[in-house]
């Protein structure tokens, strides 16, 4: 019991010492943190990923336009001259060698923009092209990818005279911007993936029952609405609550007023900094709601699951409104208060 008394000060001193001393006390910038480890890793695999899955594609393509052309001689030395099932093998194999093109071209038919994800940046010469950026290799579209998002760095919250806005602030300054990014980017990739497998499901079942399979036209609508999250929530933001919405084409839009709190004088005007923080950090969490409710769609579609349209729906307004919470907010505040208290202003 002595032993443990005369160290017990001993410790507490120097933990005091350790926190009271400068290298603990400065910032600590983005290195080993979390929005940076995610940046890394969205620099790394983007390409990589992207370059893997056209290549699979693109070989997956050379075997069904060669199928086709070999269908198309059989079809021409029969009698009944059927070319169905010969055309079909032709279309879809062309359309999985030029899978990011035809991905390009299905974004901005969809919402007329290209974003994140631009066909200029989808091209496969441009995506196969690997270009120094100066801390290694990367490809043009991992490279526009990041050019979007600046990884901001993080406040020592422990000599923090305010340790939880403080804390509430390094996570929306240096986890948020990246996150929402990296959601929207896997979830485009699985939307690619599952528009090359409905186009080589299209040509498997032409040849075996010579009709379009059945939920076929829904997986290719949700593989687009996949690849055109970013916007697709926009608008879906736009439809529901009348705003802009903190999430665009190019991600989080740091600068909205959907992510900021103002109400000088009112209940809250103490909690500003700390409930505008939280809004950004329920961007994010809006937006993996929101990326829920597509794959729901996509389980729906495949028929794989016990989930419903229904289903996914809830969760992409449930998105909506989450990435919106000011708004959300607002319109709870004056529908049960009869007052904003603030969350309505711009």
């Amino acid at each position: 019991m002595q032993h443990r008394q005369v160290h017990e000060p001993a410790f507490v001193a120097l933990l005091a010492l350790l926190i009271s001393s400068p290298a603990w006390a400065q910032a600590g910038g983005t290195a080993n943190t979390l929005g940076q480890s995610t940046f890394d890793a969205l620099r790394d695999l983007i390409g990589p990923i992207m370059i893997a899955i056209s290549f699979t594609a693109f070989l997956a393509g050379l075997y069904l336009v060669g199928k086709g052309i070999l269908k198309l001689k059989e079809a021409a030395n029969s009698r009944d001259g059927s070319y169905g099932a010969a055309a079909t093998s032709l279309i879809a194999g062309t359309l999985l060698i030029a899978l990011p093109e035809a991905a390009g071209m299905g974004m901005t038919s969809l919402l007329g923009a290209n974003g994140i994800f631009g066909s200029g940046d989808l091209r496969a010469a441009r995506i196969l092209d690997a270009t120094s950026d100066g801390g290694g290799a990367a490809s043009q579209l991992s490279q526009r990818i990041l050019s979007m998002v600046q990884i901001k760095g993080v406040d020592n919250c422990i000599t923090s005279a305010d340790p939880v806005p403080c804390l509430a602030k390094n996570v929306a300054n240096n986890v948020v911007p990246v996150g929402v990014l990296a959601v929207f980017a896997f979830v485009f990739l699985a939307g690619l993936v599952q528009l090359a497998g409905a186009i080589g499901e299209l040509a498997r079942h032409e040849q075996n029952r010579g009709s379009i399979p059945p939920g076929w036209w829904m997986k290719v609508f949700t593989a687009v609405l996949m690849m055109n999250g970013p916007f697709l929530l926009r608008a879906a933001t736009q439809s529901i609550t009348g705003q802009t919405g903190a999430i665009g084409g190019s991600g989080l839009m740091e600068g909205s007023s959907i992510l900021r709190y103002s109400n000088v004088g009112g209940l809250f005007t103490q909690y500003e900094s700390v409930i505008g923080h939280i809004f950004t950090i329920l961007t994010l969490f809006g937006a993996i709601a929101f990326v829920r409710g597509l794959f729901l769609m996509k389980s729906a579609a495949e028929g794989r699951s016990n989930s419903t349209l229904g289903h996914g729906i809830t969760f992409l307004v449930a998105g909506v409104l989450l990435a919106n919470s000011k708004v959300s907010t607002c319109i709870i505040m004056n529908t049960m208060m009869g007052s904003g208290f603030g969350f309505c202003s711009a």
